[in-house]
């Protein structure tokens, strides 16, 4: 069996810690799927059938999809909370403008920039169809504006979404004390107290 270690890894360079990390819970998952399948369909693959394929998909889930939200200003958090989670296993979408200094809006002072790029990037529904894919997000709401857990009106919408979807709200920090704080707490976000191990999907 032939196990792909992570992508842009190649021969020259050594990727760092998460990136090992990552490859080697994908290898186990490999070798346990793998095992299942035996298990399932016995010496070939003659044997396969919707039920059976159904018993493996109950043995070994896919990975869980998890997008990370919040301001951009966090985009070095996001970029930490990604590489951890990866290790983990677990499959994490971020914001499309991470890593990209000439699209977030971090980098960007006038309210004119910042509302053309989203428009001509289309960053909002960008990252809709992303929390569609996921079985949770995950909200870094660290301290801004002299505001504890701060969660500005794009991450909100994004909380809706969510919320809209049924899918599974985690928050870094506590809710914090703002205009739409009642609707926040409404929703029923998890709570991790800046601890991200605490995420369990």
């Amino acid at each position: 069996m032939t196990v792909r270690l992570c992508p842009g890894t190649h021969f020259g360079k050594v990727p760092d810690p998460p990136a090992i990390a990552y490859a080697q819970a994908l290898a186990g998952r490999a070798v346990k799927r793998w095992r299942i399948s035996q298990v399932v369909y016995g010496d070939g693959l003659e044997n396969r059938s919707p039920a059976r394929e159904a018993q493996v998909r109950i043995l070994y889930p896919p990975p869980m999809i998890i997008t990370i939200c919040g301001s951009m200003q966090f985009h070095e958090e996001m970029a930490k909370a990604q590489a951890e989670l990866e290790a983990r296993g677990l499959r994490v979408l971020v914001p499309i403008e991470l890593g990209n200094t000439k699209t977030n809006e971090a980098y960007m002072s006038r309210d004119e920039d910042k509302i053309s790029t989203k428009i001509e990037y289309d960053f909002i529904r960008e990252h809709f169809r992303k929390i569609e894919k996921s079985d949770a997000i995950l909200v870094l709401n660290s301290e801004k504006k002299g505001i504890a857990g701060y969660i500005g009106g794009n991450t909100f919408l994004e909380m809706g979404y969510a919320f809209g979807l049924r899918k599974k709200i985690y928050l870094l920090y506590p809710v914090p004390k703002m205009e739409y704080s009642v609707e926040m707490h409404a929703m029923k976000p998890i709570i991790l107290y800046g601890d991200l191990k605490k995420l369990h999907l």
